[in-house]
């Protein structure tokens, strides 16, 4: 018995000097919100932080906003929130755009318009992992462009707000050379819209061990759906409903090459519309 408890206390003090050391200490402290990034380098949080702002009429505001190319955001563990939350907030979490090699991490978004947005015109080289986005008004993460990354994130309640008719837990527009794995998105609803995992416009796609639940109260519901994309891998999802949705994978137009590969489906009707291969699917 000594020997046991020994070997467990180890074990425990492994883990917590492990946990220690994934805090970034070495970075620029983001102290309060609205926070504007100008220059590149690493920027944390080392406290939960609530915006209180409110930005109307603009749609594109974000309580952080990124400006520059080759930015690290950790938040550290801990939690951006909206004060101002609600179907008429149009605050975001945090946003970038025009911007490259930008990187959201480790962390709670709350209760904004969408929690994570990086896009704009030469934007590519984003990554978005480990981030909890809970109760955004529209989606939970918006990604443009090219050789982009979003993995490991909880995407919960995205929708409905006041100014448009479609809500999505993950959405990557223009993501060429682009993997979206890992992630569990649940409760997306909307009136007219709803998708767990939105493609859009690129090539060579992977969207791969996602689970999606709970895509409903819309006129239309996708698990993941892809618009205008050629070669895309669509393998080992869980897309499963409690309430009857459409395909759960759906291509909405435009498409080319999909494969859909060991997905396991369950609740939407028909479990795959436009898969040009389908290899392995359980539907149940």
């Amino acid at each position: 018995m000594p020997k046991t408890v020994s070997i467990f206390a180890f074990f425990i003090f492994l883990l917590t000097f492990s946990l220690a050391r994934a805090e970034v200490t070495i970075c620029t402290e983001i102290n309060s919100v609205p926070f504007t990034i100008t220059t590149p380098g690493k920027y944390c949080l080392k406290q939960n932080l609530v915006n209180t702002t409110d930005p109307a009429p603009s749609f594109l505001a974000g309580a952080i906003e990124i400006e520059s190319h080759n930015v690290t955001v950790d938040l550290n563990g801990f939690s951006l929130t909206n004060d101002l939350a609600g179907p008429a907030n149009r605050m975001n979490g945090i946003v970038a755009f025009h911007a490259q090699n930008v990187t959201v991490r480790n962390g709670h978004i709350e209760g904004f318009s969408t929690a994570v947005l990086l896009g704009g015109l030469f934007a590519e080289r984003s990554t978005v992992e480990n981030i909890r986005a809970n109760n955004s008004n529209y989606r939970g993460m918006f990604v443009v462009g090219k050789d982009s990354v979003i993995r490991n994130n909880h995407v919960t309640n995205a929708g409905p707000g006041d100014m448009d008719s479609e809500s999505t837990g993950i959405t990557l527009v223009f993501g060429e050379n682009s993997v979206i794995e890992g992630n569990v998105v649940s409760s997306i609803s909307e009136s007219a819209s709803a998708y767990g995992i939105a493609v859009g416009y690129g090539a060579s796609v992977s969207v791969r061990d996602n689970s999606v639940f709970g895509i409903r109260d819309a006129t239309q519901k996708n698990g993941i759906s892809v618009v205008s994309i050629t070669r895309a891998e669509i393998s080992r999802n869980r897309l499963l409903n409690t309430s009857p949705g459409d395909a759960g994978i759906a291509d909405l137009g435009f498409s080319s090459q999909i494969g859909c590969f060991g997905n396991a489906i369950s609740g939407f009707a028909p479990a795959t519309s436009g898969c040009d291969v389908s290899v392995g699917d359980t539907v149940f």
